[in-house]
């Protein structure tokens, strides 16, 4: 017999009891992020330029590099998402408290998938909006405040990586709605509703909020919006239902 567990102190997680645990032989799996090798990376990649990372990737590998490796098929692609991870979960987690928000290996094989996904994008594209997806769209209210400061170090320190500016161009976001489709430059839906005009999306949160949920249906996951009452949560989806001409059930689950 084999269970597992998450660690004590997960949100309505039950204890096991002492008897219970006394008659099993309890094992720590190690996460591929808490291998030695990581920590000295990190060390490493506060004080060294981006090609002696490279030299430095080339000679050891981590665990995580390698399974990234296989999954990306790319090596210099790898080796650029490989310091990006590096440099958030150790370097940029610390500065700005993001604990909660430190990238699983889930995370990792999501941003490898939706890179796969977007092969209409070019790499910088695809590396940027991977970025926003996995490591910027999810971080909640109680870090807003630093949201800005977070993305605007990663869009420099990928900028490096690449030795190019285009990861620092601002894009204006433009909703896009004719006959056939809905959304914004690259995320687009199938339009089944042709009375509709781009009206409700005028704002420019608005049309922030709508590119994260685009952005987002492309790992073709269910999608939860988290925000205070009142933002908008609802409504943009329900416009967003209504300009692709899809019905939309709502069901209040604290009621």
């Amino acid at each position: 017999v084999v269970s597992t567990m998450n660690p004590s102190g997960d949100f309505g997680k039950k204890e096991l009891s002492p008897a219970l645990r006394n008659r099993m032989t309890e094992i720590w799996v190690e996460s591929y992020f808490d291998q030695k090798e990581l920590h000295e990376y990190a060390e490493f990649l506060r004080i060294k330029s981006i090609s002696e990372l490279k030299a430095k990737l080339s000679m050891k590998s981590s665990d995580l590099f390698v399974i990234i490796k296989e999954k990306l098929g790319n090596e210099d692609i790898s080796i650029n998402l490989f310091n990006v991870i590096v440099y958030y979960n150790f370097i940029l987690s610390i500065e700005f408290n993001l604990s909660r928000k430190k990238l699983s290996i889930r995370d990792v094989l999501n941003f490898i998938e939706f890179y796969h996904l977007s092969s209409e994008m070019s790499e910088m594209q695809k590396f940027r909006e991977a970025i926003n997806l996995v490591m910027i769209d999810g971080i909640g209210i109680e870090l807003s405040h630093q949201k800005e400061s977070v993305k605007c170090k990663l869009e420099k320190f990928v900028s490096q990586i690449f030795a190019s500016e285009e990861m620092l161009v601002d894009v204006p976001l433009t909703v896009t709605y004719n006959a056939e489709s809905f959304g914004i430059d690259p995320y687009f839906l199938t339009n089944l509703n042709q009375s509709v005009t781009c009206e409700n999306f005028s704002f420019e949160a608005t049309k922030h909020n709508v590119v994260k949920i685009l952005r987002g249906i492309r790992l073709g996951k269910p999608i939860l919006l988290e925000g205070p009452p009142g933002v908008g949560k609802t409504s943009t989806v329900e416009n967003i239902a209504k300009a692709i001409g899809k019905k939309i059930i709502r069901i209040n689950l604290s009621e």
